[in-house]
């Protein structure tokens, strides 16, 4: 089973640094020791608005995106997915980040260069921000977010 990053903790500043910006950038968290990181800069695509918001994140060896589907009716339906392209296999577990919480999918998974995973969540509220990042945990190598997306 796979070990489980500590719970999110973040302060009033780092939260306003996260979630308040007035750029065409997405913000970069800050999370707490222990938590996880996003490059933006670096490779990234950002596409907001439309019917379902999605980004995605160019990693050293596949693509990691991450859409949300505003259902509107106050609930949105979260997703994710990671296409493997290089490098050995992994052990890897999706999440999401929304309202200084993560949201876990239903356990690990194995995958291997050319395989495709993928990961929706049942219907939740909107978040209070409407604000929230995708995450990819892989064993041995950290935590990978994608840019925020838009939920509401």
């Amino acid at each position: 089973m796979m070990r489980r990053a500590a719970a999110l903790i973040v302060t009033a500043a780092a939260f306003a640094a996260v979630f308040s910006t007035n750029s065409a950038q997405a913000a970069t968290p800050t999370p707490a020791k222990g938590g996880v990181s996003i490059a933006v800069n670096d490779g990234s695509s950002v596409s907001h608005g439309g019917v379902i918001p999605n980004v995605s994140t160019q990693l050293s060896n596949g693509v990691l995106s991450f859409w949300a589907n505003p259902n509107g009716n106050g609930t949105y339906s979260p997703n994710i997915q990671y296409q493997k392209t290089g490098g050995g296999t992994i052990n890897a577990e999706f999440y999401y980040v929304a309202d200084g919480g993560q949201n876990w999918d239903l356990g690990g998974f194995t995958q291997s260069s050319g395989q495709t995973r993928s990961y929706q969540w049942p219907a939740r509220s909107n978040p209070y921000n409407c604000n929230i990042y995708g995450g990819l945990s892989v064993v041995g190598q950290g935590d990978f977010l994608t840019p925020q997306v838009w939920a509401c």
